[in-house]
């Protein structure tokens, strides 16, 4: 994570009621707002925030904020990871390099600013931004929401947002349900602009499972690139880059972790994508590098309000 960027990922995130009463087929929903209500009112930078999802990972909310007005929730969520080696430094002066010292019982700490803003259109919908590179996904984001309304469902003074009428109009009969949310991409077409406008010059599958050369070598191959260029000056889409990625991935018996795509834009400036090999949708998912005047630590314990005026900002756009 660069201490002057942040890469933001657009989704769009829906909920949805789930119900095992027989004979409801379309339970009734509550909307976004209400649903980032609830939330807001947990206590998420306390017993309610820190989530251990794996032996080795621990999610908190570290920060938050709400606004009444809009709904609109901020996120400040830590993730700490054991598994992770321990960081070394160079020094750039006498080229000598030294470890952090991390500790068994320690995990690297990281921190992603989330922000939920309703839709104006659709009253189960809302706009997910996340800051890249925390390892807070959009399906972390899936998980975390149902966990925090599993919490609200628990409160008795919420029991009217999980419990309802039975439709039968039978007198006391009520039915109870549970919400789940979805994380689809926000929808993109720059990227796809881009390559049509510009000039693509390669795609690189690239592998990087490791493999020997020979019985007695004192080396290995770490990483493995198939190179593959177009066949004319025709300008493809996105679309056709990933069709022709996903023909050779299924013809081949080689796994490959990312895709990087090589290209000169419109105004001549030469630009790559990098994109994970088993998550080719992601191409089309809108994002945007923010660069900032000023260094940001990948570790925080409030809301940077740098950053996350900046997220606002490209969601009025």
């Amino acid at each position: 994570m660069k201490t002057r960027e942040r890469t933001i990922y657009f989704y769009d995130t829906r909920v949805q009621a789930k119900t095992r009463s027989d004979g409801i087929e379309t339970p009734s929903c509550i909307s976004m707002r209400e649903v980032l209500t609830l939330i807001s009112k947990l206590d998420l930078k306390g017993r309610h925030g820190a989530f251990q999802r794996a032996e080795t990972e621990l999610f908190q909310i570290q920060d938050f904020h709400f606004n009444p007005a809009t709904c609109e929730l901020q996120l400040l969520i830590n993730h700490a990871d054991k598994a992770l080696a321990d960081p070394v430094f160079k020094n750039f002066e006498n080229r000598r390099v030294r470890n952090a010292g991390k500790e068994a019982i320690e995990g690297i700490d990281v921190s992603a600013h989330v922000l939920i803003r309703p839709s104006t259109m659709d009253t189960h919908e809302a706009l997910l931004l996340v800051t890249y590179g925390s390892g807070v996904t959009a399906k972390l984001i899936e998980w975390l929401l149902g966990k925090l309304m599993g919490l609200a469902g628990g409160d008795v003074r919420n029991k009217s947002f999980f419990e309802f009428r039975h439709p039968s109009g039978e007198a006391g009969k009520f039915y109870s349900v549970k919400y789940r949310f979805e994380c689809v991409g926000h929808k993109s077409q720059k990227l796809s602009d881009d390559l049509v406008r510009g000039n693509l010059q390669s795609v690189e599958l690239i592998s990087k499972e490791p493999s020997s050369i020979d019985a007695g070598s004192s080396f290995f191959v770490a990483t493995r690139t198939l190179n593959i260029k177009p066949v004319s000056t025709a300008h493809p889409t996105l679309g056709a880059v990933i069709s022709a990625v996903r023909t050779v991935t299924k013809s081949t018996h080689e796994r490959y972790d990312s895709v990087r795509v090589r290209f000169k834009d419109a105004n001549d400036t030469q630009r790559e994508e990098l994109f994970a090999a088993n998550d080719l949708e992601a191409a089309f998912v809108r994002k945007e590098r923010l660069k900032f005047d000023t260094d940001l630590p990948s570790q925080q314990i409030r809301i940077n309000r740098t950053i996350m005026t900046a997220m606002r900002e490209l969601c009025d756009e």
